[in-house]
């Protein structure tokens, strides 16, 4: 005889998060065991691609980006490595702008895409907002160091 799925009267939450005050043991199973840090993680918006989070930037002095991690669907972040791989004659985008939870603006200069590289992944299916990928684009000068010139990134 066939099962019958379980009302929602049935519906059991664990033990340890019974408790609407336990948050810490929430953030854990939502995380699959990790634990997550209490402060939270600041996203930053890009203003150009609404649909792109970045959680991290690395600028050198002259404001050039070394480091961008970024978050989103699959689609919006080959579109916005595609407008960073573009020159500006064929409207490719040049520079963009980071916006904080607070409205304000950062700057970030891509420079030359030909010095960037990129790395990528996909984040677990079973997560809040549904199929995101975690982009990483850095400059190749910080995977390894000059030696010649004996300068390298820590």
């Amino acid at each position: 005889r066939p099962r019958r799925p379980l009302s929602p009267s049935r519906w059991r939450r664990p033990p340890e998060l019974a408790s609407p005050s336990n948050q810490s043991a929430r953030n854990r199973a939502a995380n699959g065991g990790a634990a997550l840090p209490a402060s939270g993680v600041t996203m930053y918006q890009l203003e150009e691609f609404p649909d792109v989070f970045a959680d991290a930037c690395l600028r050198d002095a002259e404001g050039r980006m070394l480091l961008l991690s970024l978050y989103g669907r699959d689609t919006a972040l080959n579109q916005f490595v595609a407008a960073i791989s573009l020159p500006a004659s064929q409207l490719g985008v040049g520079a963009f702008h980071l916006v904080g939870v607070d409205g304000r603006r950062h700057f970030c200069d891509v420079g030359g895409a030909d010095r960037l590289a990129k790395h990528s992944g996909r984040l677990p299916r079973q997560n809040l907002f549904g199929p995101l990928s975690h982009l990483w684009i850095y400059d190749k000068a910080l995977q390894a160091p000059d030696l010649v010139n004996r300068i390298g990134w820590v």
